[in-house]
């Protein structure tokens, strides 16, 4: 089993984490936030920011630079989802009665 204690992070110690993760982002910060509340739940006074310090290594060369033409529909879209998350609260309120 993978130690998820902190202590045996990135190139530290045998089984430490190590090796890139590269067109999977979205998965491996659901992963490092799946971490974050687990060590939480542990009583951990853990930082989110102290964890992807660990874990998270930028590629300059894959970033992402956002086009100023653009924040007009930036912001169009973030309004969408803004107005679609708001609508859906009252769907997962509901839900949640299933979940517990």
């Amino acid at each position: 089993m993978q130690d998820l204690s902190g202590k045996n992070g990135p190139g530290q110690g045998e089984g430490g984490w190590g090796g890139e993760v590269c067109g999977e982002g979205a998965a491996y910060g659901a992963d490092l936030q799946a971490l974050w509340c687990w060590r939480g739940q542990r009583g951990e006074r853990v930082k989110i920011n102290d964890i992807t310090a660990q874990f998270v290594r930028l590629n300059k060369s894959e970033a992402a630079h956002p086009s100023r033409h653009a924040v007009p529909l930036y912001r169009e879209l973030q309004s969408m989802q803004d107005e679609l998350s708001l609508a859906l609260r009252p769907v997962f309120l509901r839900h949640r009665k299933f979940a517990a």
